[in-house]
Parts: C-alpha cells; sequence; structure tokens
C-alpha cells in the first residue's frame, strides 16, 4: 500500500532498487538529483541494492534478475552485502509467478549479455532454482555452456535482434 501513495522525489528515490537505478536528471537546472548516492556507486561501478539487501530481496525476488542484468549489462561488481543476499535469497525465486521468472530468463538470454549474467545466474545459485536442468548442465560442461553464450551474444551484437525460438535453443 505505501508503494502506491505518491510522495516526493526523495520518498521516490528510496522506492528503487539500486542506487544506480534511482537518480534523476533535472533538465531546467541541467543537474542530477542523487538522494541515495548512486553517483558515487556509479563513478566506482558498483550496484548496491537500496535499504537492507536481504529484507528487500525476500519482498520481491525478482530483484535479484534485475541486480543481475544491470550488473552484466553494465560491466559493473555488485556490492559484497547485496550479493551476500542475492546467494541467501535465491531459493525464494520460485515463490514469483513462473511467467515473470521465465520472461526476465529470456530477457537476461536476448541481452548481449548472456555469458555474464549466466555466470551470474550461476555463481548466486540463481539458475539452480530457477533452470536446474541448465545448471546441472553447467556443472559437467560449464566451459562449453559459457562458449555458447559467449557467440550468442556476438551474433545478437552483430545481427541485432535475435529471434527467441533461437536464443531458447541455445539454452
Amino acid at each position: 500500500v505505501r508503494d502506491n501513495v505518491y510522495g516526493n522525489i526523495d520518498d521516490d528515490a528510496y522506492r528503487r532498487d539500486f542506487t544506480v537505478n534511482a537518480l534523476y536528471y533535472d533538465p531546467t537546472k541541467n543537474i542530477v538529483l542523487d538522494f541515495v548516492n548512486g553517483m558515487q556507486d556509479l563513478r566506482s561501478r558498483t550496484l548496491r541494492l537500496i535499504g537492507n539487501p536481504k529484507i528487500r530481496f525476500q519482498e520481491d525476488p525478482v530483484r535479484i534478475l534485475r541486480g543481475i542484468k544491470f550488473a552484466s549489462r553494465l560491466s559493473i561488481e555488485v556490492e559484497a552485502d547485496t550479493w551476500e543476499a542475492m546467494h541467501a535469497v535465491a531459493a525464494d525465486i520460485q515463490r514469483c509467478a513462473i511467467p515473470r521468472v521465465t520472461e526476465e530468463l529470456y530477457r537476461l538470454a536476448e541481452s548481449r549479455h548472456a555469458e555474464p549474467a549466466f555466470r551470474m545466474l550461476y555463481e548466486s545459485g540463481v539458475l539452480a532454482v530457477m533452470a536446474p536442468e541448465i545448471a546441472a548442465h553447467v556443472d559437467e560442461n560449464g566451459a562449453a555452456f559459457f562458449m555458447a553464450l559467449r557467440g550468442l551474444d556476438d551474433l545478437g551484437r552483430a545481427h541485432g535482434e535475435l529471434p527467441r525460438p533461437f536464443v531458447i535453443t541455445v539454452l
């Protein structure tokens, strides 16, 4: 209920997931408004959850996938407490709606950053919950799997959006 109540810009910033996603631009003054030290994290190439990471991930475990998306696409490091909470709450991803999680999985595969994204999914333990068959395959054939994803990323960068059936076949 509190998330549906309009507040001021400060309140909105604190409702965001990650500090780097809570920056606002004021075009009239040509300045960035930063209420959560997002600019500092952006400069240090750090992904940090706003608030207590474990609690925030428990509130909505799909935030873990959003964090992996940001970190892999921006090539930034996940802050230690945020990464630790991703591990701790990984099993909670199964509480989420299957279509929502499946769509996020596809988006990560189609992102042209699939290799780093799936490495993070695997290392965080989320892949074992979301797609245990793929995680088991990575256990046995990780080098080949990540090489296939690297090829998928290269194809996507060279040719643009790839057909989803092709991406699913690679997975």
